[in-house]
């Protein structure tokens, strides 16, 4: 997660145009993506269901 933010934060600064369409089409689009790896993450960290 941390290497996704920091990735994202790169992006952002150098090579996203100096636009606010832009960042209103880049911010939402990466604040989505971040949840696929999170949830494999909360997935990975939970204990099985014992049943």
């Amino acid at each position: 997660m941390s290497v996704y933010c920091l990735l994202c934060m790169y992006i952002a600064v150098n090579w996203l145009p100096d636009s606010k369409l832009a960042e209103l089409v880049y911010y939402p689009v990466v604040g989505v993506i971040w949840i696929f790896p999170a949830m494999k993450i909360v997935k990975w960290m939970q204990p099985p269901l014992d049943r």
